[in-house]
């Protein structure tokens, strides 16, 4: 053969330490002119002597084991931002739902509505049975009474003159007087019967006014609750960072006693008023005054944005809900 045996040797333990050289190994093999000089190697009890990079191999582990977490942490927190961003639009799309739901509720045909539910109340149903019953004894008297006025005039008048009268003249008589003498009697039972009949629909009323009341108030309450996270978020958007505020000693200069003068500001100004709305505490004089700086500030801003129109009426539905409070 033309290749030689140190030749091939050397071949083999070149890829040899390009194997050990990725696996941070080096190895230490001297030099050697044949396969048996086994002499002028390194040995130390071992075939070859080779040295590990432990620290540079942990250094690597670590440096991948920080990049790994980074990584995580910002898909992390990209994910939370997309949760936090889709739970907004949510609750914004509520808030309007509930706003139609109130103005439905307040349109409520109450005398309809009681109409519908009486047809299933059992008590409006048990009154309007008692009702439509003595209704009709009346009504059956009164029509017995009219029609037969006359056939009963005739045998009372033979009766009077000491004429014999036929059984059925009898008979007329006697009913006829009876539904006469009862006639008071059943249109008092009508009337009792109809005052009970509205009792029990103006209860019936009272239950639905209240269940609409009881309606609005919870929805009223579920919209305080999302506006209050709604109003966050767009306070925490128009925030910005004490790199894009004004400074506290800037924002301080540009108020008269803590009041913030009609004028011309720039949006870092309106931030600041922003951050300083936020950290007020609600119910307080401090509060509201902040919420008026606010609001003046992004009406003599010329270049605002929509973010900080939001934060700014944020701050007036605040000085509205409180305009009366000193």
């Amino acid at each position: 053969m033309c290749i030689s045996y140190n030749n091939m040797n050397n071949n083999w333990m070149y890829l040899f330490q390009q194997g050990l050289g990725i696996l941070g190994i080096n190895n230490t093999f001297g030099s050697f002119g044949s396969f048996g000089n086994f002499g002028s190697m390194s040995m130390n009890g071992s075939l070859f002597n080779y040295n590990v990079n432990y620290d540079a191999m942990a250094g690597i582990a670590v440096a991948n084991a920080v990049l790994g977490v980074t990584g995580q942490a910002i898909s992390s927190s990209r994910a939370e931002k997309q949760a936090e961003k889709q739970e907004y639009a949510n609750n914004q799309a509520r808030l309007e739902q509930i706003e139609k739901e109130i103005s439905d509720l307040k349109k409520t045909d109450i005398t309809k509505e009681v109409d519908t539910r009486s047809k299933t109340d059992s008590e409006v149903k048990s009154k309007q049975t008692a009702f439509d019953t003595a209704s009709s004894n009346l009504q059956n008297a009164v029509d017995y009474i009219k029609n037969n006025e006359t056939a009963y005039k005739a045998a009372k008048g033979k009766a009077d003159g000491g004429k014999d009268l036929t059984s059925d003249e009898q008979q007329l008589i006697k009913v006829y007087e009876e539904k006469l003498a009862k006639q008071t009697e059943l249109k008092t039972a009508k009337e009792k019967a109809e005052t009970e009949l509205n009792t029990a629909k103006n209860a019936l009323k009272t239950t639905i006014e209240k269940e609409i009341k009881d309606k609005i108030n919870d929805l009223k309450a579920e919209k305080e609750k999302l506006q209050k996270e709604v109003d966050s978020y767009d306070l925490d958007a128009a925030n910005g960072n004490s790199l894009s505020r004004t400074s506290d000693k800037k924002y301080e200069a540009l108020l008269n006693n803590g009041v913030a003068p009609k004028g011309s500001y720039t949006k870092a100004n309106v931030k600041t008023a922003v951050d300083r709305f936020m950290k007020a505490l609600d119910g307080t004089p401090e509060k509201l005054q902040t919420a008026k700086n606010l609001v003046t500030m992004f009406n003599g801003c010329s270049d605002w944005n929509e973010t900080l129109q939001k934060a700014a009426n944020v701050a007036q539905r605040y000085v509205n809900e409180h305009k009366d409070e000193k």
